[in-house]
């Protein structure tokens, strides 16, 4: 047998629970299984009534003794991980025992059984370690076995992660739309970070790639959970639902959100146009004796626009001004949005109205058409010909100012 003292107290990381404590070996072995897809992980529940055990297996892992060290891990540089500070299973274990359950660490050929133990040089009980040999014939394959765990302890356990089929999940490329949740999860794994919707009753927050956000020391919460970053993450998990969950969603009468204040406001302009297009297609019409939020047409732009929380005056005075007057039952936050996006691209396409004239006004003087095509080829060689006019069409071009068009060219540089 051999024998092993780690400095550490069994008081360390006293403010976590059993849920931090699984949490970290679940996230090893999703870890393990993200740099080796070969390397599966299995977790189950053993047990009945009060007696649980759960075990947390990588097929292929296997611990040296260098994990033993605080900061011995591999993972602090790969963004794909959710584990970046070294502690991992140690102060689990520590957690575990502390709560009086008996753990096993099936190593390869190798038993390790952790205990608190006095010790004389340190005058204190402190982590220690016995490693012993089994009877297994392979020395690859890591398994976490914990004993005693309770039925409350394991409700716990089973929805602070998406392993254990608790919630709806809707998966797509950017992250999870997770339904009956209101704790944003990283990896799979829940955080402590209120980051939910709230639509028709029902709570949908947000499973979040690793390299996407960023986690405090603890894994407890996000960082930037209330940032304009937070922000567009869920704005581009929203538009790759399928478009049944989106609209579902979005055009809920109560929209509601907690730590997600202006998601939509992150919205590509696409899918903002899109959402207006499926709200024209399902509306009625107007019925005065209940209406709060309407859509009004409007025959110059051939568009849709959203008006908010308006009065009976002034629906009788937009009855007047057209007859294509409709309704739908969406949030005000939501009618809000698209109101203002759609009052940016009526400004937009009336704008693009009169450079159409400044560009036929272009077309005629082939000195400075020349010029402009010249300059951009020069300094963007990739873009052809053809595109030069279409590209000038986005902005209104002054009469013979060539210095001029070239510096706006020059804010276009994203574009080309």
């Amino acid at each position: 047998m051999k024998k092993f003292f780690l400095p550490v107290t069994k008081t360390y990381v006293q403010h976590w629970t059993i849920e931090e404590a699984v949490r970290e070996l679940l996230q090893n072995a999703i870890d393990a299984e993200t740099e080796d897809p070969q390397n599966k992980k299995r977790i189950s529940f053993s047990g009945k009534h009060d007696n649980w055990t759960i075990t947390i297996e990588s097929e292929l892992s296997k611990l040296s003794l260098r994990t033993l060290l605080l900061g011995g891990g591999t993972k602090s540089n790969n963004q794909e991980l959710i584990g970046k500070f070294g502690e991992g299973y140690k102060l689990a274990v520590l957690v575990f025992l502390r709560l009086g359950h008996k753990l096993t660490i099936k190593n390869g050929k190798e038993n390790w059984n952790f205990k608190f133990e006095f010790n004389q040089d340190f005058e204190e009980e402190i982590l220690t370690l016995e490693i012993t040999e089994s009877k297994r014939k392979t020395d690859i394959g890591l398994s976490f076995v914990v004993d005693g765990i309770t039925a409350e302890e394991r409700a716990t356990i089973e929805v602070s992660s998406l392993f254990f089929d608790k919630y709806e999940v809707v998966h797509t490329a950017k992250g999870d739309l997770v339904e009956g949740s209101v704790q944003a999860f990283v990896g799979g794994l829940a955080t402590h970070s209120l980051n939910c919707i709230k639509a028709d009753g029902l709570e949908y927050s947000f499973n979040y790639r690793p390299k996407d956000v960023a986690l405090d020391r603890d894994r407890r919460s996000l960082t930037d959970a209330y940032s304009s970053y937070s922000q567009e993450r869920v704005a581009r998990i929203m538009e790759e639902l399928p478009s049944n969950v989106f609209y579902r969603i979005m055009t809920s009468k109560a929209l509601e959100t907690n730590g997600l204040y202006n998601f939509e406001g992150y919205f590509r302009k696409d899918t903002l146009k899109r959402l207006r297009k499926h709200l024209v297609d399902q509306t009625f019409l107007v019925d005065d004796n209940n209406l709060n939020q309407f859509i009004r047409h409007d025959d110059d732009f051939y568009e849709s626009y959203v008006i908010v929380q308006a009065s009976h005056d002034r629906i009788a005075q937009l009855k007047q001004d057209t007859s294509n007057l409709i309704v739908s039952n969406i949030s005000e936050r939501v009618a809000k949005c698209l109101d203002t996006h759609l009052q940016e691209s009526i400004v937009e396409h009336k704008a693009a109205e009169y450079r159409q004239q400044d560009i036929d006004r272009l077309l005629n003087d082939s000195n400075l058409a020349a010029d402009i095509i010249k300059w951009i080829k020069e300094n963007y060689a990739d873009v052809d010909e053809s595109a030069l006019f279409s590209l000038i069409a986005l902005f209104k071009l002054p009469d013979s100012q060539t210095d001029t068009i070239k510096d706006l060219i020059r804010n276009l540089k994203e574009i080309l």
